[in-house]
């Protein structure tokens, strides 16, 4: 088995031994900080698009498929819309769009029926009421969308679920539960921490916890292959442990296990993933397989901008033109910029000359 001493961003597949759940634990703390850093988005934003992130790889990590898979929220507030997608190889990417005028009336609206001051502000309590209430407040209703595409000659699969519940977790179990599919729980954290000189960064974790399906329950969740590693030692594997005769007994009792992890815990970065989970179910018993390495990667290019520009028909790329004749195209994810000029569009045109379509530019 690999060290987990050679990851820092990474997904930890895991099961009970009494064949009652199998999870994954995911860290984050990278990836969210590198996604949150490149946009200014005010906290509440920020902390709910490190949720979903942190949501899509736990979600994504449960799925086999080779693509992309993505998260995509639409809401009715003043969060319109926030998109995650994390790749078969462990890239992630995310980003959010919000009305900064309507976010700040409700910002001030939620402040005031709470009577939270300028004071209990600072010191989180906005920050905390406003999560705790995200899809109501932020969201105002609407809809979640999971899609998994595996390319061009491949069927896309998509689940739609309305957005029903105080936090995207229950908005999963709500997924799930609609779905007729096996029981599933959330558990995310979200924290700042200080980096010295007034600098901060994002701390991102989170657990996901499926209950195992009654027929074949007693097959191994073995998502890399082998057995996996038994976090259990020996004396103790023969104590405490529910059978698997129990199957409500024992989801629920591992619901609850999990369900008592704090976020203090989830954020601890001196606390393994092996030492996590051996900490929350010793008593079931729990085994491991490899850990997956996760990072932060864009995949927008100027390669893939040229070909998006040459496909548009010419009037529509000329309203895209500035008072100089160039185009500036902004990525979404990761806020990067991609400059064209005349001359760089007309040699986007020239294939499209030669074969007689002529060109304005």
């Amino acid at each position: 088995m690999t060290s987990m001493q050679e990851f820092q961003d990474h997904l930890l597949p895991f099961q009970i031994e009494t064949h009652a759940a199998r999870g994954r634990r995911v860290c984050l703390n990278a990836t969210v900080d590198q996604i949150l850093s490149q946009h200014a988005y005010p906290l509440p934003v920020a902390r709910l698009l490190g949720e979903l992130v942190t949501m899509t790889a736990l979600l994504g990590g449960m799925l086999k498929y080779n693509g992309v898979f993505t998260v995509q929220i639409k809401g009715n507030g003043p969060i319109s819309m926030m998109v995650a997608d994390m790749t078969s190889t462990g890239d992630l990417r995310g980003f959010a769009q919000f009305d900064p005028v309507r976010l700040d009336a409700k910002i001030a609206q939620v402040e005031q029926d709470a009577g939270l001051s300028a004071t209990t502000s600072a010191d989180g309590k906005r920050l905390a009421h406003l999560l705790d209430h995200a899809i109501p407040v932020l969201l105002e209703g609407g809809y979640l969308a999971f899609t998994v595409d595996q390319g061009q000659h491949t069927q896309r699969y998509q689940g739609i679920v309305s957005l029903e519940g105080e936090s995207l977790g229950a908005c999963i179990g709500h997924y799930f539960e609609q779905s007729d599919q096996l029981q599933t729980a959330v558990k995310i954290a979200i924290g700042l921490e200080e980096k010295g000189q007034g600098q901060k960064r994002w701390l991102a974790s989170g657990l996901l916890l499926q209950r195992m399906p009654q027929e074949g329950g007693t097959e191994t969740d073995d998502p890399s292959g082998g057995q996996g590693i038994f976090l259990q030692n020996a004396g103790a594997a023969t104590t405490g442990i529910l059978t698997e005769e129990d199957p409500e007994e024992a989801w629920n009792r591992a619901h609850i296990l999990m369900q008592s992890c704090q976020d203090r815990e989830l954020l601890d970065e001196t606390l393994t993933s092996e030492d996590l989970l051996f900490r929350l179910f010793h008593e079931e018993g729990v085994r491991v397989w490899d850990p997956v390495l996760l990072r932060h990667r864009c995949r927008c290019s100027r390669e893939k901008l040229e070909n998006v520009l040459a496909s548009l028909p010419e009037q529509e790329l000329l309203a895209l033109r500035n008072e100089d004749g160039n185009v500036t195209v902004d990525c979404e994810f990761c806020n990067s910029q991609y400059h064209f000029d005349s001359a760089s569009l007309k040699a986007l045109f020239a294939s499209r000359t030669q074969n007689g379509e002529g060109s304005v530019l």
